[in-house]
């Protein structure tokens, strides 16, 4: 009995010296200062500094909302590198065929599927067109990764990266 009221008594001092317990924030609550940074650009090879200059008028910020990237070139050669706007990741898984082109057979090398990895710390809406097609349409979670296939034929896609608010 003396043993249950002293681990009483400890447990009654334990809490008054802690304090109280600071509410955690769930997965699924939207922090308005961490919007996914718009500064992120593309990292490819074939990007010039003239066509650099060219193609930042592509890039335009929406207020509070999200980023668009437009008219990025699918990839022709192998192992392309990724493009990264707002956080999120897309990656080119290549494929190769034989063309016929004035009688002899040519390797093309194409976009067979995309990647896309969101590495934001919370949601995005992510969607990619090509052609006007509307290929990729998700909510990717923070970590998540998703696959679409730009419609055959493509050359160029745009890119679009919101933040998702499930606030009500």
């Amino acid at each position: 009995m003396r043993l249950l009221t002293a681990l009483g008594f400890a447990c009654g001092a334990l809490a008054v010296a802690t304090g109280p317990v600071q509410s955690s924030k769930d997965s699924l609550t939207v922090d308005g200062e961490r919007l996914p940074d718009p500064k992120n650009g593309v990292a490819t090879h074939e990007i010039s500094h003239q066509d650099e200059e060219l193609s930042s008028s592509n890039l335009k910020k929406l207020v509070g909302r999200g980023s668009v990237l437009n008219d990025i070139q699918l990839p022709r050669r192998p192992n392309p590198e990724p493009v990264i706007l707002a956080g999120v990741t897309v990656s080119f898984i290549m494929a190769s065929r034989y063309v016929r082109v004035q009688g002899t057979n040519l390797l093309q090398y194409y976009v067979k599927n995309m990647s896309f990895h969101n590495q934001n710390a919370q949601r995005v809406a992510v969607e990619a067109i090509a052609s006007g097609v509307n290929f990729f349409s998700y909510h990717l979670s923070d970590g998540g990764i998703r696959a679409g296939k730009p419609p055959d034929g493509a050359e160029t896609f745009k890119l679009i990266v919101e933040p998702v608010n499930n606030e009500l």
